[in-house]
This record gives C-alpha cells, sequence and structure tokens, in this order.
C-alpha cells in the first residue's frame, strides 16, 4: 500500500486558477428519481461537490429540496419532472445488433449540458462510439463523463453504491458532524454559490439520432425517407436497409446532429406518412 504524501497529493490535486468560476471543471448531473430514492442522490451529490466538479446539478422530486439544500447549498436542483427521460424497455434484439454493426453500443446516459438559453437535462438509451470511454463501462461500474473548459475530458469511474461504499459515506457524515460539535459549529459549505436552472429551449439543443423504421419492400422509400428528413433540414450521416422478408423492409438512419424541435417535427411526419412505422428513435453520442 502506497503512503499518500503532500508531495503525491500535490501533483494529483491541482490549484485551481483565481479567475476560474463554477463551470469551469465541468458540469455534472446526478438523476434522483422520485421521492423515495432522494437519499442515494444526495450522497452522490456531496461526493461530486467534494471531488471538486464545477457545476453539479441534481434532478430530484420536490420533495427532497429542502433534504438536498440543508446539507449541500451550493448545489443546483432541477425537478425530476422536467427532465426527460427513457427506459431500455424499447430496445429490441435488432437494436443491439445494427449498434455492433455501425460501431456503437448502447448504455443508458444521463446528458447535461448547458447551452445559451439553458440547462439542457435527459436520461435516455443512447449510441455511444465503441472507441468512446463510457462504452467500456459493464456491469455493476458507473461511471461520470465531463467536458469543461478548465480539464477538457475526464472521465470517474467506480462501482455503484452497494453496502460499503454507502457504509463508507455515511461512517464518514457522521465523523463529521462528531467534529462539528465538538468544535461548537455548524460547518461552512464547500462552496456557497447558487444560481437559477432555466431549462434550454429545445431548438438549441442538439444531437444525432437513430431511427429504425419498417416500410414497404418496394422501390423509392428510401427516396421517399429523405424527402421527409430534407424538408425538415435534416441530412443523413448512415442509412442501412437490412434484407426483406419479402413484404416489410427495416431501414436504419443515423442523422447528422439536429435539434429537438426538429426531431419532435421529423418524428410527426413521419408517424403521419403511411410508407413508415417507427420502430424506435435513439439519442447518438457523435465522436
Amino acid at each position: 500500500m502506497i503512503e499518500l504524501t503532500d508531495e503525491i497529493l500535490r501533483k494529483v490535486i491541482k490549484k485551481r486558477k483565481k479567475d476560474s468560476y463554477k463551470g469551469t471543471y465541468g458540469r455534472l448531473l446526478v438523476i434522483g428519481g422520485n421521492a423515495q430514492y432522494g437519499g442515494a442522490a444526495i450522497l452522490a451529490t456531496t461526493s461530486a461537490v467534494y471531488s471538486g466538479a464545477g457545476l453539479v446539478s441534481v434532478a430530484l422530486a420536490k420533495e427532497n429540496h429542502g433534504a438536498l439544500h440543508a446539507r449541500l447549498p451550493e448545489a443546483m436542483t432541477i425537478d425530476f419532472d422536467d427532465v426527460a427521460h427513457k427506459g431500455i424497455t424499447t430496445i429490441t434484439p435488432d437494436d443491439v445488433a445494427v449498434a455492433q454493426k455501425l460501431g456503437y453500443v448502447i448504455k443508458l446516459v444521463g446528458d447535461v449540458r448547458e447551452v445559451e438559453s439553458g440547462i439542457s437535462a435527459e436520461v435516455s438509451p443512447t449510441f455511444l462510439p465503441k472507441t468512446h470511454p463510457l462504452a467500456s463501462v459493464n456491469d455493476v461500474m458507473n461511471a461520470v463523463f465531463v467536458e469543461s473548459i478548465g480539464i477538457g475530458e475526464s472521465m470517474y469511474y467506480g462501482p455503484g453504491a452497494g453496502q460499503k461504499p454507502t457504509a463508507t459515506s455515511v461512517l464518514a457524515d457522521i465523523i463529521r458532524i462528531a467534529r462539528r460539535l465538538s468544535d461548537g459549529n455548524v460547518g461552512k459549505p464547500f462552496n456557497e454559490f447558487r444560481r437559477d436552472l432555466p431549462l434550454a429551449n429545445p431548438a438549441d439543443v442538439k444531437s444525432n439520432y437513430y431511427f429504425a423504421l419498417d416500410t414497404p419492400d418496394e422501390k423509392g422509400k428510401i427516396l421517399h425517407l429523405s424527402e421527409i428528413f430534407n424538408s425538415e433540414d435534416i441530412s443523413f450521416e448512415q442509412v442501412l436497409q437490412q434484407k426483406a422478408n419479402g413484404t416489410t423492409a427495416r431501414i436504419v438512419v443515423i442523422t447528422h446532429a439536429m435539434s429537438k424541435t426538429q426531431l419532435q417535427a421529423v418524428t410527426e411526419k413521419l408517424e403521419a406518412a403511411e410508407d413508415f412505422a417507427v420502430v424506435n428513435t435513439l439519442k447518438v453520442l457523435s465522436n
């Protein structure tokens, strides 16, 4: 076992620049779920703030906002109901096979980003390039990938909150409370900065998307499909037509970046078209 010395810590813990601001060292989103599961979100948020993450936002039920701010007033809060969330039940074996063929894996990803109009937060199954660090996170392991001005790209990786990690956090809290009682103070927040969190305009939030569509096995269908997407100023990055069964063909499209407004508009047009049935739509993290 290596003993942690001041010299080692000085190499690992970098002194922050005097002109840095909240967000310079990354933006991180913790998803807390409904009112019954606020405790785990509060523990995870505390770990994120004390580990040095820049702007930490928490999506959790309004009933738990008070408990979070009593412990960690510097955390930014978002109502869980305002976060777009989608589970993995819609993913089919065909989606997984197509992802592998095109060089992706599918992971459930919580994504938070800041754009000009505000904060965008979403949890959804996502196509990740196999070369992306998050693509290698498997089994009980979790990871947080951060892109920021101050440190570029970094990833924090470890097991989920099982018995020992949770017990360690609880014990650390007890020790901290005991120290504060002994010192006769209530302590001071790690960072007292707070600000409102306006949600972003959907037109400002852009991503690549995967579409799986069924269509009659007839000529001209890909041309018709491209006309629908072109009407919303959306271009294709990859197009794949799987082998037809004689009557129906499966067309898979990965688009270039488009806004959520465009996504909604083109999805409505596809659902209204008699020639196409939308099987699935997933977000794609581009290289």
